[in-house]
């Protein structure tokens, strides 16, 4: 499975586009900026079959609402424990002074042990909260590389101030569910740049050390 990273929007929210030879792709976290990312979905020739969202904060889900127009038979799958907050989002984004269509609601829930196929390729969703609670992470095995939301960055963590949000959690989350995956691989963030297991065990900040 091949990925390609859009920064979209005034918090430079990665959206993620996975896809390989079939006609459909994937879509996680459509932060902003639906145009840019329709205009890519159809310069590569696919069609998303779904939209996984990490998590429900309105920079990573306000283009879903013209994603859906434009792609009707699309599905919007999400942790059960933000499900709701999903349809909070509008008034969240306007306390940031920022102003989004109301998201539609998810099509379905996912959770850990869930498996996500697109053709012969398959993603595994983890439950890693602490940035919210209903977080989630999607690693891909044999392409090595693990999308994690506002999980983990770059020498970095995410915020674990907003409600549901929990440093203790997010700790755990990070040992016990990412920091055992190998060191080769990729960590494909919810903002800045990708990282590398192996590199955020020696060296971030927050975070340190070997999995537990």
């Amino acid at each position: 499975m091949k990925y390609e990273v859009l920064v979209v929007g005034p918090l430079e929210t990665n959206c993620y586009i996975l896809y390989s030879n079939q006609k459909e792709c994937i879509v996680v976290d459509p932060g902003f900026e639906a145009e840019e990312i329709i205009a890519f979905i159809e310069k590569l020739g696919k069609i998303p079959k779904m939209t996984l969202l990490t998590h429900a904060h309105f920079d990573h889900i306000s283009a879903l609402r013209d994603l859906r127009d434009k792609f009707k038979s699309m599905k919007i799958l999400i942790h059960p424990m933000e499900k709701e907050m999903l349809t909070q989002q509008s008034s969240f984004a306007r306390f940031f002074g920022i102003k989004i269509k109301d998201p539609p609601s998810a099509d379905g829930l996912i959770d850990e042990g869930d498996v996500i196929s697109l053709g012969d390729e398959r993603l595994e969703v983890i439950y890693t909260p602490g940035h919210s609670q209903g977080s989630i992470s999607f690693i891909s095995r044999e392409d090595k590389f693990v999308v994690v939301g506002d999980l983990l960055f770059k020498g970095s963590i995410g915020r674990t101030d907003f409600p549901g949000g929990s440093f203790e959690e997010i700790k755990r989350s990070i040992q016990k569910k990412i920091y055992n995956l190998p060191d080769e691989f990729d960590v494909l963030p919810g903002h800045g740049d990708l990282t590398k297991v192996g590199i955020e065990k020696r060296y971030n900040s927050f975070v340190r050390g070997e999995a537990v």
